[in-house]
């Protein structure tokens, strides 16, 4: 849990599960599932610690912050490296520190990069983000949740792909082949079928289709050249 601290080192804490609203010298900040936070050196902080919050953090000196930052793990990444982290430092296992400073390096790069992106518009991060939690859902439509937000879809093209390079579509599209690739490669295979609709394909045909023409393979054929 949380207590007073004023370290000489920044904290780093990642929020495993759960909520809790958190004191930083007299300013109340939430942290939820999958946000993390930096703390610089010598920022107090304390929080009730609520039952079902559980959060792994790491002092560490390659993070130069002024200000407490708040950011948010859209896709797993940082869960993946905080989870490895600790379980390199609870089993200490021979070359554990060895490791876990590596990890420790990833860690900070990423989180950079992503606590440092600032964006024009807003309301391209929401859509971002929306489209990283509804990448295995075939029922998401981002015209659907732009019209929610009260834009016009062509204004809102625009300004996403020149926040994120591409338009909305492409960028989604290339989220879920990507993972995809991942999925057709693992230890364990599973089905095209089964890959399509965990990457929110509802037609395994299509996937198949526009799978072959962002990769110039089928999907069992790239299976077959990685594996």
């Amino acid at each position: 849990g949380f207590t007073k601290l004023s370290a000489l080192l920044t904290k780093i804490v990642f929020a495993k599960s759960g909520k809790i609203t958190i004191d930083l010298e007299g300013k109340r900040c939430e942290l939820s599932e999958n946000d993390i936070m930096i703390i610089p050196p010598r920022v107090s902080h304390a929080g009730a610690l609520g039952e079902d919050f559980i959060n792994i953090y790491a002092h560490v000196k390659k993070l130069d912050f002024s200000d407490v930052v708040l950011t948010h793990d859209n896709d797993g990444s940082a869960r993946t490296l905080f989870l490895m982290l600790h379980r390199v430092m609870s089993e200490k296992e021979e070359g554990y520190r060895e490791i876990s400073d590596k990890l420790l390096d990833v860690l900070c790069e990423y989180v950079k990069k992503y606590s440092m992106r600032t964006f024009k518009y807003d309301f391209v991060l929401k859509i971002k983000n929306l489209i990283y939690e509804n990448i295995d859902n075939p029922s998401f439509h981002i015209s659907d949740e732009v019209r929610r937000l009260g834009f016009c879809t062509d204004y809102f093209r625009r300004c996403f792909a020149e926040e994120m390079g591409k338009t909305p579509l492409a960028y989604m599209t290339s989220l879920r082949i990507e993972r995809a690739k991942n999925l057709l490669i693992q230890r364990f295979p599973i089905s095209v079928e089964s890959v399509a609709e965990r990457c929110g394909f509802s037609d395994s045909f299509y996937f198949s289709k526009l799978f072959k023409k962002h990769t110039g393979l089928s999907p069992l054929a790239y299976r077959k050249k990685y594996v």
